[in-house]
């Protein structure tokens, strides 16, 4: 089951770009570190336990993302979601949470539907005039 999320979160490595071999598209994998803070029972802030995500860009939005994100970077992120489930050699479940990312921008929170995004070919979005790095 699939899930369309916009999150914010931080970059927990430098983006890695490869190229298929069939056709010669741009891939891009993200690992995203996502946590929220909450009130806790005394009226103060604390930090949620993160959710890292493996996210996936593909033809111009790759190319850009990794020519201009770095480790450590905010971002903000939108499209569908999925979890990847494995045995491991051990034997034991795994689970990797996945997102499929349709567009994305750097900083603070904006809608994914306001002017700040523009289309670039094959739906993927990218921020309008505004640069990653």
């Amino acid at each position: 089951m699939s899930t369309t999320i916009t999150t914010e979160g931080n970059l927990t490595a430098d983006p890695e770009l490869r190229y298929t071999k069939t056709t010669g598209q741009a891939v891009c994998t993200i690992r995203l570190a996502v946590s929220s803070r909450r009130k806790n029972i005394d009226g103060e802030y604390e930090d949620t336990p993160a959710i890292f995500y493996e996210a996936t860009t593909w033809g111009a939005l790759a190319e850009h993302l990794a020519d201009s994100a770095h480790k450590g970077d905010r971002v903000i992120v939108h499209g569908s979601t999925h979890d990847e489930e494995w045995t491991d050699r051990e034997g034991m479940t795994r689970i990797k949470h996945a997102l499929q990312v349709t567009s994305l921008r750097r900083g603070q929170f904006h809608s994914p539907l306001g002017e700040q995004w523009a289309q670039v070919g094959g739906g993927e979005h990218v921020p309008r005039g505004h640069q990653l790095a």
